[in-house]
């Protein structure tokens, strides 16, 4: 059977008739003003070639159709299409017809004789990413990846591009339930967070296991119950001690886009003033607030002015955070400036304490969108410019509401 086909003159009247509603500077069509005057032979009229027929007809350009069946036929076959020829579809018009009498799939499992599943191919849709936050840690692989490409465009600080530094290394670890009557400070109503200072004992701790290290300070004394960090690993199981990094850096950039970062991810912290956990929850409530801000479909401008805010309000502190674990980690060090940094601490005027206090804890930032709960602090609490903008906001539409009702 063969089908022999010139299309019309039609074709004239839609020439410069497409429109594009793309943001990029491409043509409406490439379309010209005369077309081929061969005669297209088109062998088989399965989907390939009738695609190429429905094309054709729409370039004005003539083709024939040759099918050695008789006559088509329901052969019941499933056709498996998606966005890699979708726009084709609406190309051609036939988009809405396709979608219509389609229906989505999004998994694909293999079984065998028995009846088991032995793999499942996971074709559902991608989520779609209006904001991704990287809260991954000190080695966040969001911040590589948003830096590489801030980078590549000349818009990444030279300071953030460095690599994350650390001049400690730590064992952390978790000791099996203690005796209180072994260990009588458990039985206080509070806890404790108390350093030794080692001396005339250089440490050397490399890339050795955390086993290694354990045995190299297993005579290291703790400061209660006459006992060394040897009895404690005694009551420690070997797969709950950890050789821990202890970095430390302040990243300048938090945010690019559609990305933000949290946590340690943007601030990483020496553990030693306990701030780290803290900072990354005020860090939550405040891009909470900021992201509560949004509009319904937010533009990525929309979405880049959120992420400011949230870093000019949580920066200042972050720094405060960082500065004071800095500053608390010279504590324990060996080095002749170490000591003099204890020495100092010990004659230091507790106003001067006091103060850190109050910067430390005066920050105390609570969620717009929930119920406030009354601040009891005996420290003013420090401005939270997102709660004062959801108020304020709150403010004007009762007042608007007001002036409708009179």
């Amino acid at each position: 059977m063969a089908s022999t086909h010139r299309p019309s003159s039609s074709r004239e009247s839609t020439i410069n008739s497409t429109h594009s509603t793309s943001s990029h500077s491409f043509p409406a069509s490439c379309e010209k003003s005369t077309v081929t005057k061969a005669t297209v032979i088109i062998v088989g009229s399965g989907i390939g070639g009738l695609t190429l027929a429905a094309l054709l007809e729409r370039a004005g350009i003539e083709y024939q159709i040759f099918e050695r069946a008789a006559k088509v036929k329901p052969l019941g076959s499933a056709l498996s299409i998606g966005p890699n020829i979708m726009y084709l579809f609406g190309q051609l018009g036939i988009l809405d017809e396709i979608l219509a009498n389609a229906k989505p799939f999004g998994f694909s499992t293999g079984y065998n004789l028995q009846r088991q599943a032995t793999r499942t191919l996971d074709y559902s849709p991608a989520e779609k990413i209006d904001i991704l936050v990287g809260a991954d840690g000190a080695y966040s692989s969001v911040r590589q990846n948003l830096y590489k490409a801030l980078n590549a465009k000349g818009k990444l600080p030279k300071a953030d591009n460095a690599d994350l530094p650390f001049n400690s290394v730590c064992l952390v670890g978790q000791t099996m339930p203690l005796d209180p009557e072994e260990f009588p400070h458990l039985k206080d109503s509070h806890t404790w967070f108390e350093t030794m200072v080692g001396q005339d004992k250089p440490y050397a701790w490399g890339p050795e296991a955390a086993e290694a290290m354990c045995k190299e300070v297993s005579d290291f004394p703790v400061a209660r119950n006459n006992m060394t960090l040897g009895d404690l690993f005694n009551r420690t199981p070997k797969d709950m001690i950890s050789k821990v990094m202890l970095e430390e850096k302040l990243f300048d950039t938090w945010h690019g886009n559609r990305i933000v970062l949290l946590g340690d991810a943007c601030h990483k912290m020496f553990p030693s003033a306990g701030l780290g956990a803290v900072s990354a929850m005020q860090d939550a409530v405040t891009l909470a607030n900021c992201l509560y801000e949004l509009s319904q479909y937010p533009s990525t401008a929309e979405i880049s002015k959120a992420f400011k805010h949230y870093q000019n309000e949580r920066y200042p502190f972050a720094k405060n955070a960082y500065d004071t674990s800095h500053r608390l980690a010279g504590v324990v060090g060996t080095n002749w400036y170490n000591h003099m940094f204890r020495t100092v601490m010990k004659w230091m005027p507790k106003s001067l304490f006091t103060k850190s206090l109050v910067v430390m804890y005066s920050y105390r930032p609570q969620a717009s969108f929930l119920k406030y709960i009354p601040d009891k602090g005996q420290i003013k609490p420090a401005p939270q410019p997102s709660l004062d903008r959801a108020r304020a906001r709150v403010r004007a539409d009762l007042a608007k509401a007001k002036a409708r009702a009179i």
